[in-house]
């Protein structure tokens, strides 16, 4: 069946109908192998057998084949009462497949089940008696399969639900990720639970929270949104005419590379090619027309060069910074502002750069902890004590079961103490730092002296962001509109011949095929089971820490050791890479 609307393709197109076209044909995207995104699918997975563990009595609807699934479901829809899991219906195009579904005569309870953390005190909707913004999309797609379902069944009526982790809660199951084992089979995630399901449906980390009200704040836009939908796919897939915008540059079919089917390409034929594009051009989204955006004006006038930008225009408090970008991505020159030197020579030494590795999934680790919260896991620090000292290096992991924040925080301290600045890029180690002084308090750990040096570091001013520094005094055109270290890094290996033969960084410093490599691209595969890994972002290092420790491999030391040895050249890279951009800003 590829003649339907499913709820999936509903949420696909929700905003752009042309993407309709592309799921249904199977184009490439960027979600496909986001690792990002199979964290929190694998979290979702979880949270789905949990919601089905609370109804001992349901019964699965487990083909992935429509036809009979729609077939199934009907047949089982004549009983009285009826517990449902993943039941398929279909209605006049329209296709979903519900998480849980009760049934009770003829009252349906529609259960969707969603893994995003809820807070009671802010419920769903706005004091303006709108949808929070951060829930509309869940809402709207209860409200889409509240429409198929009474599409389906008009003489029953439907009560929506979602069940959601109430983030207010404590986990009372240590260890309680580590119970559900994910098995895939081509498309299709079997997840099973070795715990005590007695145990698991006494606590409270899930809400079953009623939305037939926020349904009823967009059931009409819904309807109105699908029924144009339904009109591009119910004779088979048809492309709906691009609208192109400046919504194109967060597309997922906008990908990297020479994939035989292109849907940006497609969508923006020869436009597509045209480089610098206005795409990357940094906070173009803030600049503003009467009647919307500058860069929705320019697209649809064919105008995507970055040099189409208009220096009229640049009137918010980005403006200098988007000038020093078109300036000099136009002479293909860095640019340097007068204080990124003079700044950094201020700093108090000992120079600590610092990196945290951390993690926040759905069900937490440990006993009394809450829904997504925090535990560092990992750090690494490169130590510079005076001008021309040499580099120190100092790394910490966590290795054990139990509840890591403090040791973590311990172990940091030992290194970096009460001198000295610290590196970081972004507000990230900040927040962590501030996070873990929380967790001391709200679970009154007995560490009240480590309490007090974290909160002591966070308001001491020690911590210097050089992301911060890189954004006020810093460009290269290969940044683009970007101050990701990932951005920043690869600019400044490219340009400093003598930061690639210092001793410090050399055995980083590797061509392929007669390009560069950005040092990250370097960092050796190490083999796990019959396949080779390596960890080159936070996402990947979260997952690596979680196989490490709680995974398949946990009792195994010899992969628990390859996952660790991953992690630690992953980390170490990370602050090397911060000194590696420090030494060329400061011309050390």
């Amino acid at each position: 069946m590829s003649n339907y609307l499913s709820k999936s393709d509903f949420k696909a197109a929700r905003d752009c109908a042309t993407k309709l076209y592309y799921k249904k044909l199977r184009y490439p995207n960027t979600l496909d192998d986001d690792p990002y995104m199979q964290m929190l699918a694998d979290g979702g997975f979880m949270i789905g057998k949990f919601a089905q563990l609370l109804h001992p009595d349901g019964i699965t609807v487990g083909t992935l084949e429509l036809t009979q699934a729609i077939a199934e479901t009907t047949g089982l829809m004549r009983q009285e009462s009826a517990t449902l899991f993943e039941p398929a219906f279909e209605s006049g195009g329209y296709l979903a497949r519900v998480d849980v579904l009760i049934k009770q005569g003829n009252r349906l309870q529609l259960i969707e089940v969603k893994s995003k953390s809820f807070d009671p005190a802010k419920g769903f909707i706005s004091g303006r008696d709108e949808v929070r913004a951060e829930w509309r999309e869940y809402i709207e797609d209860v409200a889409f399969q509240r429409m198929v379902l009474e599409r389906a069944y008009p003489d029953m009526k439907v009560e929506c639900f979602l069940l959601v982790p109430d983030k207010t809660a404590l986990c009372e199951i240590d260890l309680l990720p580590t119970l559900f084992s994910l098995r895939r089979n081509g498309r299709q995630v079997e997840v099973d639970f070795s715990g005590d399901v007695a145990a698991l449906r006494s606590t409270e980390l899930l809400r079953l929270c009623p939305v037939d009200t926020e349904v009823a704040l967009v059931a009409s836009e819904v309807e109105e949104v699908a029924a144009r939908l339904l009109a591009f796919v119910i004779e088979g897939p048809r492309k709906a005419p691009p609208q192109l915008g400046y919504i194109c540059r967060e597309c997922e079919y906008r990908i990297k590379g020479d994939a035989k089917h292109s849907g940006f390409r497609e969508c923006w034929n020869a436009l597509a090619g045209v480089t610098p594009s206005l795409l990357d051009f940094y906070q173009l989204g803030r600049i503003k027309r009467a009647d919307g955006l500058l860069a929705d004006d320019l697209i649809r006038e064919g105008r995507v060069s970055l040099f189409d930008i208009p220096d009229t225009a640049l009137t918010t408090s980005y403006a200098e910074r988007q000038r020093i970008q078109l300036s000099h991505t136009r002479s293909g020159t860095e640019w340097r502002s007068p204080e990124l030197c003079p700044t950094l020579e201020r700093l108090n030494y000992p120079l600590h750069f610092v990196d945290f590795e951390t993690s926040r999934i759905v069900l937490p680790y440990h006993r009394g902890m809450r829904p997504y919260e925090q535990v560092a896991f990992q750090w690494s620090c490169h130590t510079l004590d005076a001008p021309g000292a040499e580099l120190r290096h100092s790394e910490w992991i966590n290795l054990e079961n139990g509840f890591p924040n403090v040791r973590f925080a311990d172990a940091l301290r030992a290194v970096i103490g009460d001198r000295g600045t610290i590196l970081a890029w972004s507000h990230h180690e900040s927040t962590t730092l501030k996070d873990i002084a929380r967790q001391i308090t709200d679970y009154r750990l007995p560490a009240v002296e480590q309490r007090a040096w974290l909160q002591g570091v966070v308001d001491s001013g020690r911590i210097f962001d050089l992301c911060a520094h890189a954004l006020g005094h810093y460009f290269h055109p290969s940044m683009k509109g970007s101050v990701s270290i990932k951005a920043v890094l690869p600019a400044v290996w490219q340009t400093n011949a003598a930061l690639r033969e210092h001793p410090w960084f050399h055995a980083y410093s590797r061509t392929e095929h007669g390009t560069l490599l950005d040092p990250y691209a370097t960092l050796p595969r190490l083999n796990i089971y019959e396949h080779s890994e390596v960890v080159t972002e936070g996402t990947g290092a979260m997952r690596a820490y979680q196989e490490m420790l709680y995974g398949e491999g946990r009792r195994n030391p010899a992969i628990k050791d390859v996952w660790r040895d991953l992690l630690l050249q992953y980390c170490k890279l990370d602050t090397l890479a911060m000194v590696m951009i420090w030494k060329h800003w400061a011309g050390a």
